[in-house]
């Protein structure tokens, strides 16, 4: 009992570190949607259509907070996270449009390919959009300086009853002593990274009964994938 009380104490802990890197991404894109909101406002001619869009993407930012939270809470009263029958790829497509304009904004080109079928799995909501949003901010970040920049997030059904997941970018590629440990808590190559992005993804995802690694892009660049399976019918 003192045991299980101990690595309860300890998934905690990590999950605290954990919040402090997840809610800074939507709150970072709370706090740039309303600086074009008021960039727009000091425009001649401005578009309320376009404020409008502006305040509801902060808005959606800001309730993802709340959900995150709120996943957290589960977690912690009852030692897992809730979990339902979802659609994979209206998952992703979700977890995509959360990341849209700082890829806009960074010059980078997304292609969204949502191929499987069927695409219904067990899954925390909010946690299968973090590891998506966490793996495209990556991409992003990755592409910052590259000439091209091109990205492809995409799902297929494999082997019948699994569904990878793919996000693939241009950028400068891993080397081999990052790639070895690229899976570690506060492994960071990020001037002021937490280093906990891919850590926290890895644990989501094989707590999904699912495997997530990278590998090296043919074109040039990376691509990471996570695989889970198909829930039952």
């Amino acid at each position: 009992m003192h045991e299980l009380h101990m690595q309860r104490l300890d998934a905690i802990a990590n999950m605290t570190v954990g919040l402090a890197h997840e809610l800074k991404q939507p709150l970072s894109a709370i706090n740039a949607y309303h600086s074009v909101v008021r960039r727009l406002l000091e425009e001649h001619g401005v578009s309320l259509e376009k404020v409008d869009r502006a305040l509801d993407a902060a808005r959606e930012q800001a309730f993802r907070v709340s959900e995150i939270v709120d996943s957290l809470r589960q977690f912690v009263s009852r030692g897992e996270a809730v979990k339902s029958r979802e659609s994979l790829n209206e998952v992703v497509r979700s977890a995509c449009e959360f990341t849209d304009a700082m890829a806009v904004e960074n010059g980078v080109n997304t292609v969204v390919r949502l191929d499987a079928k069927p695409d219904h799995v067990l899954i925390n909501r909010v946690q299968i959009q973090q590891v998506v949003v966490n793996l495209k901010r990556n991409a992003i970040e990755a592409m910052r300086d590259c000439e091209r920049r091109e990205m492809i997030v995409s799902t297929r059904l494999a082997d019948g009853w699994m569904i990878p997941t793919d996000v693939a970018d241009t950028g400068h590629g891993l080397r081999g002593s990052v790639k070895e440990k690229l899976f570690e808590p506060f492994m960071t190559t990020k001037p002021h990274g937490l280093g906990v992005g891919l850590s926290i993804s890895r644990s989501i995802i094989e707590a999904h009964h699912g495997k997530l690694w990278a590998r090296d892009n043919p074109g040039g660049g990376t691509v990471f994938s996570f695989v889970l399976p198909l829930a039952e019918l």
